[in-house]
């Protein structure tokens, strides 16, 4: 598994659940907090924790620490403290390490202070969300795991799954104060948040109150176009967009492009065959879908260039941390503009002399009266041209690197062509390019037992979701053979992806066609096998590049 020493370090924390008799299930808030008083603290096993709000464990709970840590459980009602002890042998720690400052991933602010062993707790003011009740004791965790947190929320983790994993055993609904959000890690929670209509798609509101109130007014256009992409509507809209566009990505009609993708495939290996050397995002995994959706959408090739530029200012908004999306806002809405003209002026070309091309379809396209006002068809080919290319790129590359990191699973490929379609599944599934799916509450309701309330943003995390032990078997480990493979890298229910069947027929193809002309194909550089270039974006799990040799 790709996930390293840490996944066994992290899955191999000892979860201790103990019942803390005298403490009630009251609601609201301790009066404490309130006043703005210091946590209490106490000696733990492993020396100071800080006692912090949290949400009261009812009813009954189980779970299991995994990984050979044996299983843990606990009926009844009332508080249950979990205190984790992290041996570290694999972060090369010689004793286990207390914390100056409260994890970030707590509520803390840890910023890479070194730790210190017996420093006892430092006061802070814990601030959890409305509604939250009980306490829960709160051990102070090692520095690795603080790090790795902080990491997390800057968009900067190359490796999330131990973390995912340590969520989902200990917090599958996780308050995450720095993002100002739920996470949500455990597979039937996300399924349950897709399908549950208080939950609003329109996750632009979460973005869009994320900036600055000046900065906000300013780049108010940037917010209400996106929020007319399908995939950021509510029914009844979204019922009526969809019915209006999904015509043009049946599996019938994306069956009969797959002579067009595998030209346009054998094109790009026919360019690199000969060099001996290929990046697989740059020279291939990019411009596959970039060929493709503009062929379908009918812009002419010679514009790519211009419009690739205004796609990734738009995608560093969209998929960009919540940290950090402030610096590149009004650049977005620039390149957004720029786009927008760009496809208008397609539109009134097409409106007059109509060609067999996508736009000229949306132009035209009416059911029972409907057709889609100017706005939601320039909304319409902005989305389909930026999720059309950077998720395939995802899928391609990822699939790519998941196959070169497991050499067992690239010759069972190689030997047997035919098991492609179960392998693009895995892929998605083992390493999701679309990571997280936002949603929005519209009114106060309970997700695994936490009290959401509304306006408040829940994170459906996909990629954790899809690691989840309860629905994959040993879900670290890439097998190509996979079945059943229920993954929700598409998302589920009525958001389903509408271009999955076309991402699909790419990734089939390109991989396929890789390997058979390719066949002695190998990282250039063999460190790139425990340690690949991310992007640092939070909505988009794709490579920087993927150089190699063959």
């Amino acid at each position: 598994s790709n996930c390293g020493s840490r996944a066994r370090t992290l899955a191999s924390a000892r979860l201790a659940l103990t019942r803390r008799p005298g403490t009630g299930t009251h609601g609201g808030i301790h009066k404490g907090a309130l006043r703005g008083e210091s946590p209490r603290t106490r000696e733990g096993r492993d020396g100071p924790t800080v006692q912090r709000q949290w949400p009261v464990v009812s009813g009954q709970w189980s779970g299991s620490a995994g990984n050979g840590c044996g299983s843990v459980s606990a009926r009844g009602m009332g508080i249950f403290t979990p205190i984790l002890d992290f041996a570290g042998s694999d972060y090369s720690l010689t004793e286990k390490q207390r914390w100056r400052t409260m994890p970030t991933c707590m509520g803390g602010n840890a910023r890479g202070h070194a730790p210190i062993p017996s420093q006892p707790a430092t006061a802070f003011k814990p601030e959890p969300p409305i509604g939250m009740s009980g306490t829960v004791d709160l051990p102070r965790s090692n520095a690795e795991l603080s790090s790795e947190y902080d990491l997390f929320c800057r968009a900067r983790l190359a490796d999330p799954y131990p973390l995912f994993h340590l969520l989902r055993q200990e917090s599958p609904v996780h308050w995450c104060a720095p993002l100002d959000c739920w996470l949500v890690t455990r597979y039937d929670d996300v399924l349950a948040g897709h399908a549950d209509p208080r939950l609003s798609s329109d996750k632009m509101q979460v973005k869009m109150k994320q900036l600055p109130p000046s900065l906000r007014k300013k780049v108010e256009r940037l917010g209400r176009h996106l929020s007319m992409w399908v995939s950021h509507t509510d029914p009844p809209d979204h019922t009526r967009l969809r019915r209006l566009v999904h015509l043009a990505f049946t599996p019938a009609v994306v069956a009969g492009m797959r002579p067009r993708i595998q030209e346009i495939v054998d094109g790009l290996v026919d360019g690199a065959e000969t060099q001996g050397q290929l990046d697989v995002i740059a020279d291939f995994a990019y411009p596959l879908p970039v060929t493709v959706v503009c062929e379908l959408l009918g812009i002419p090739p010679q514009d790519v260039t211009q419009f690739t530029q205004w796609v990734e200012d738009i995608v560093a908004f969209i998929d960009g941390s919540e940290l950090e999306i402030s610096n590149v806002a009004e650049g977005s809405l620039k390149s957004l503009l720029d786009l927008t003209e760009y496809f208008h002026e397609i539109a009134e070309e097409r409106q007059r002399s109509p060609r067999d091309d996508m736009i000229s379809a949306l132009v035209l396209v009416e059911e029972e009266g409907n057709r889609l006002s100017a706005d939601e068809l320039f909304a319409m080919c902005v989305q389909m041209l930026v999720g059309g290319h950077d998720t395939t790129t995802g899928l391609i590359g990822n699939g790519m690197l998941a196959l070169l990191q497991n050499p067992a699973e690239l010759e069972k490929l190689k030997a047997d062509p035919s098991l492609i379609d179960s392998a693009v599944e895995e892929f998605l599934r083992y390493e999701s390019p679309g990571p997280r799916d936002t949603r929005l509450a519209l009114e106060d309701l309970e997700i695994g037992g936490q009290q959401v309330r509304a306006g408040q943003a829940v994170v459906l995390m996909l990629a954790a979701a899809n690691r989840d032990p309860e629905q994959f078997p040993d879900p670290d480990r890439l097998d190509i053979c996979r079945q059943p493979n229920k993954h929700v890298a598409f998302g589920w229910g009525i958001h389903f992806c509408l271009g999955a069947p076309l991402a699909r027929l790419m990734g089939e193809i390109a991989v396929n066609t890789l390997l058979r002309r390719l066949p002695e194909i190998r990282f250039a550089d063999s460190s790139w096998r425990q340690n690949p270039p991310w992007r640092e974006t939070a909505g988009l799990r794709m490579l920087k590049s993927l150089p190699v040799v063959y």
